[in-house]
C-alpha cells in the first residue's frame, strides 16, 4: 500500500487553481551566478512513480529498480537535481535524505529540497485539501525566486543564499496524482500508479528539462 502523511485532512476532490506569483525580496547573502547554465529540477513523488506494487516491503510499496533506473537516466541526461514532493519526505532535507538512504534510494546525493506540507499552515480543524501543485509552487517561489535554502520550516529557515537569483531554470513534475496547477501542465508527467516511471515517460521528462527559456502559452502546452 501507499504511504500517507499522518494527519492529512480528509476532503473532497481538489480543484487545480493557478496561484499568483510571489515577488522576490532583496538579496541577503551571495551574488547571483553570472552566465550560469539552466538549472534543472525534478519534483519527485515516490509512490506510483519510483515505488510500485510490484515491490513490497513490510506491507508497503518499495523502490522498484526498473523505475529507479529510468530516474537515473533522466538525471544522467540532464544533470537534474531532486526536490522530494512525496509523502515519503520529512520536514527537512537532512531527515529526508536519511530516510531515503534507509530505503535504498540511489540518488540521495541529488536531493536539494523538500516541499512543504501545506495542511500544516491551515487553521486547526479546517477540513480542506491542499493540492500538491500549490506546495510545488511555494517551493519555486521560496527557493528559486527568493533564494531559499531548499526547505521551509516555519520560524527557523536559516540564512537565505540568493546565488540562484536570476538563473534560468526548468522543471518537471513526476507524480501519479493530478492535483497540479494549470500553469504546471506543460511541466507535468503523470505516471500510472501501478506501473510507475517508464522509459517513454522518462523520455518525455528529458524533453521537458532540455527546453530552456520556455514560455508557457495556450499554443505552447
Amino acid at each position: 500500500m501507499k504511504r500517507y502523511d499522518p494527519g492529512v485532512p480528509v476532503a473532497g476532490p481538489t480543484v487545480a487553481l493557478s496561484a499568483p506569483a510571489l515577488r522576490s525580496g532583496p538579496s541577503d547573502q551571495g551574488a547571483p551566478i553570472a552566465n550560469a547554465p539552466t538549472r534543472k529540477l525534478i519534483f519527485l513523488d515516490m509512490d506510483g512513480v519510483i515505488a510500485t506494487p510490484r515491490v513490497v516491503k513490510d506491507g508497503l510499496w518499495a523502490i522498484d529498480p526498473q523505475c529507479e533506473e529510468e530516474l537515473g537516466r533522466i538525471i544522467s541526461a540532464t544533470g537534474a537535481e531532486l526536490v522530494i514532493s512525496s509523502s515519503w519526505r520529512k520536514h527537512t532535507i537532512a531527515e529526508t535524505v536519511d530516510f531515503l538512504n534507509e530505503q535504498g534510494f540511489r540518488f540521495c546525493d541529488r536531493i536539494v529540497g523538500v516541499t512543504i506540507r501545506g495542511y500544516h499552515y491551515l487553521v486547526k480543524g479546517a477540513a480542506i485539501s491542499i493540492p500538491r501543485g500549490v506546495e510545488i509552487k511555494q517551493w519555486i517561489d521560496h527557493n528559486i525566486h527568493s533564494g531559499g535554502n531548499g526547505e521551509y520550516v516555519l520560524g527557523r529557515n536559516g540564512t537565505f543564499n540568493r546565488r540562484f537569483l536570476g538563473v534560468d531554470f526548468e522543471y518537471v513534475i513526476l507524480d501519479d496524482d493530478s492535483d497540479m496547477l494549470l500553469e504546471q501542465a506543460s511541466h507535468f508527467v503523470r505516471c500510472e500508479w501501478d506501473i510507475g516511471l517508464t522509459r517513454e515517460l522518462a523520455d518525455k521528462a528529458i524533453g521537458i528539462l532540455r527546453v530552456s527559456n520556455r514560455i508557457d502559452t495556450p499554443d505552447n502546452p
